[in-house]
């Protein structure tokens, strides 16, 4: 689609620079308008300063613009006058030039905060299949407010506070991709912007960089450990654990007792650990995890650190709303379930819960026999 447009800018471009001086063939304008049209075009896709200070500086506008520069050395091109040929040739290259310096100016440190990011991101989530987005990097950092992401730029949309709230506006049209919140290079720069001035630190150099991550990082909720035999997992303060037979109820009542009848989504909101020794497939059909099944809503496989999960949203049974489950096969006949109710996405709880996932690590008991010792 894209290289039709640079196609027809050529042609409309070039003739009307013909139109305009016919002192060389018509193929010939047509030519040159075509080759500034494609230059132009790469130009639009990278993430010049100047394009994100100029939004009318876009992939539509700037094959155009490119075009009619190289166009104006046709016309004016005198095979008398070399010197006024070859000033407009490297006043094209100088344009070009500037471009390209204001995507790699020094003094833009929005490519190291990228970086830092990210790294840091992968470190607390993982990594996300598609790439991070303004929701994804709000669990992640607590330092992060919603007013940081207004404006941002992603693949296929934009970031907007709209009634005080954060929301994805789509600005592209179709095919729509499964990466379109994805936060694009120039939406970093947004970011970067938004977040340095908020906390007040001027980003003059490297180091400045470091210190936007640590004032990030001062919003930080420091979990708290619950180690037991057969796996380990970190919440924030406010959560109490409850060890049953084969689970651990984590809830916010710190001395809570159960009655005999309690039912347990009346104990909502909770986080539960479950164990089971079971194959995963089996597991499934027990609880009616399965396609076609009125539990399931959703099920996807998730990376969590380096290693591969599965994503589980069911209705809860006899009670209204959806829980969340992460499931973790430990592939030596134990299944860990860490789930989630009531789940509702956005919500402090679920935030936590989310975070706690990132942090839940399997318990293996390592046999000291097989070495012969």
């Amino acid at each position: 689609m894209f290289i039709i447009y640079i196609i027809i800018v050529g042609f409309v471009v070039g003739f009307l620079a013909n139109s305009a001086k016919k002192r060389f063939p018509t193929w010939l304008f047509i030519l040159t308008a075509f080759l500034g049209a494609l230059v132009g075009g790469g130009l639009s896709f990278g993430d010049s300063a100047l394009f994100v200070s100029y939004p009318v500086l876009n992939i539509w506008t700037v094959p155009v613009l490119v075009a009619i520069l190289f166009s104006l050395v046709t016309i004016f091109a005198d095979r008398g006058n070399m010197k006024a040929t070859i000033a407009g040739i490297v006043l094209i290259l100088a344009v070009i030039a500037g471009f390209v310096y204001m995507d790699s100016s020094p003094s833009d440190y929005s490519g190291i905060f990228r970086e830092e990011l990210q790294r840091a991101g992968v470190e607390r989530v993982g990594q996300p299949i598609e790439g991070f987005n303004a929701f994804i990097y709000l669990e992640a950092f607590p330092g992060f407010e919603e007013s940081d992401f207004d404006g941002v730029k992603t693949f296929e949309g934009i970031y907007k506070i709209e009634g005080g709230e954060i929301k994805y506006v789509r600005t592209a049209g179709n095919p729509v991709t499964s990466a379109e919140e994805t936060i694009s290079e120039a939406g970093y720069k947004t970011l970067l912007q938004n977040f340095s001035k908020r906390v007040g630190v001027e980003v003059e150099a490297e180091v400045d960089v470091a210190k936007l991550l640590d004032k990030l990082r001062e919003g930080d909720v420091y979990p708290n450990p619950f180690i037991y035999d057969d796996f380990s997992i970190w919440l924030p303060e406010g959560w109490y654990p409850y060890e049953f037979e084969y689970s651990v109820l984590f809830v916010h009542d710190p001395d809570l007792e159960f009655p005999g009848a309690t039912e347990g989504f009346a104990l909502a909101p909770w986080i539960q650990v479950g164990k089971q020794e079971i194959e995963i497939d089996e597991m499934f059909k027990q609880n009616l995890w399965t396609e076609g099944s009125e539990a399931l809503v959703t099920k996807s496989n998730v990376l969590i650190g380096n290693d591969e999960r599965i994503r589980v949203v069911t209705n809860a049974a006899g009670a209204g709303g959806q829980m969340l489950h992460y499931v973790f096969d430990a592939m030596d006949g134990r299944v860990f379930t860490v789930s989630i109710y009531p789940y509702e996405a956005g919500s402090q709880d679920t935030d936590d819960f989310e975070r706690a996932v990132q942090s839940f690590m399997i318990n293996y008991v390592i046999d000291s026999t097989a070495n012969g010792n």
